[in-house]
């Protein structure tokens, strides 16, 4: 089998930059970016209390959410308040829950984007497990929405990851005893050192950004079992093995649409690539316009779209900047083609329809099915 490049390891280039307005407080400072279905982009700019809209064409942005002020007003979203709003992240009905870190809410913002509302928290900072519109959070950071529509939250000073029931009415606990540390096993008896973001794995798994462990650790798709995937626990810079890397402030998770699957690990001054099975980390490589605006504690936060074509691209954010990169994929590396048609392959659902499925009746032996794999993609 061919050895194929990690992403971002050559020829990327900047295909587009994008300015963001300052906002009431200062500078724009965006921390998480999320696609909706018709390719705009929804931005948390954390520092100015707001949320903020790129445009499909990457050319536009207006403020979709928050008056600029901290606070935790309900109602019409541009008079809204939010308090540090962080996370983003879609529900199957088109609504979109907001992780507002100091407010120790998670809200909500409809699907038209007009109305903004609280989901769950009391405003208390604590920790109380129950009814949503009476839990309790110490600042909600990251999502995982599960297959079954269950959400879970990283809960970061609380040390917890805590779970919103599908029906979102109900809070519970799932992994954390409440202290700062790292231990693995039962996920009740688990350690964490502010987790911060979550990534839900193709096979149900859910990787967690343990920050100020400097490690990414992982939930078993039953959610009772939480193990250490990579990082050390020094705080540094060291590509290599999984086990023995390192890394400074481990942030968010980005699981590729891809058939390769990696995840893109954001952090301080660099965004590292962690393989499809979990074994080896690198480091992604910017091209020039993207490295001169990186500096000594710049967060780096990104988010895969797809052009009209279905190419894939990244948006990176630097702050008050964001990059559109083409060609993150390696050429001998990343989609593969189709045999015969030559068109990308971005997806599952694309290999299916290449005819890579096969029912209960037809199914090959495993040793066929890999053949066939093998010979399309490689």
């Amino acid at each position: 089998m061919a050895i194929t490049p990690t992403p971002g390891s050559i020829d990327v280039n900047v295909t587009k930059t994008v300015h963001l307005p300052d906002g009431v407080v200062g500078a724009c400072d965006v921390y998480s970016m999320l696609f909706l279905p018709d390719r705009r982009v929804l931005l948390t700019d954390r520092d100015n209390h707001r949320i903020i809209m790129l445009s499909a064409d990457f050319t536009e942005v207006t403020t979709v959410a928050g008056n600029g002020e901290p606070g935790t007003r309900d109602g019409a979203a541009r008079q809204a308040q939010f308090y540090f709003p962080n996370s983003l992240t879609r529900l199957p009905d088109g609504r979109v829950l907001v992780a507002d870190w100091s407010s120790y809410r998670i809200r909500v913002l409809s699907a038209d984007l007009a109305q903004v509302s609280t989901l769950a928290g009391d405003g208390v900072e604590g920790y109380r497990d129950g009814a949503a519109a009476q839990a309790q959070f110490s600042c909600p950071s990251g999502f995982a929405l599960l297959t079954d529509g269950r959400v879970l939250v990283a809960d970061r000073w609380n040390q917890r990851i805590r779970m919103l029931s599908a029906d979102l009415q109900q809070v519970s606990t799932v992994a954390g005893d409440g202290w700062g540390g790292h231990r693995d096993g039962a996920a009740a008896q688990a350690q964490f050192n502010y987790p911060d973001g979550l990534a839900l794995l193709p096979d149900g798994r859910v990787l967690i950004a343990d920050k100020y462990n400097s490690r990414i650790r992982m939930l078993s798709a039953d959610l009772l079992q939480v193990s250490t995937v990579a990082g050390d626990g020094g705080y540094g810079h060291r590509d290599g093995a999984a086990a023995t890397a390192q890394f400074r402030d481990v942030t968010c998770l980005k699981v590729l649409d891809g058939i390769r699957g990696d995840v893109l690990v954001e952090g301080t001054d660099a965004l590292r690539v962690l393989s499809p099975q979990l074994h080896n980390v690198t480091t992604f490589q910017f091209p020039q316009d993207v490295r001169s605006n990186i500096r000594q504690s710049t967060s780096i936060y990104c988010v895969q779209g797809h052009d009209a074509d279905n190419s894939p691209f990244l948006l990176v954010s630097t702050g008050s900047k964001i990059f559109k990169l083409g060609n993150f994929w390696p050429k001998k590396g990343g989609p593969r083609k189709h045999k015969r048609t030559g068109k990308p392959l971005h997806s599952l659902q694309q290999l299916k329809k290449a005819n890579i499925g096969f029912s209960p009746a037809t199914s090959p032996s495993p040793a066929t099915f890999l053949s066939q794999m093998q010979n399309l993609l490689f």
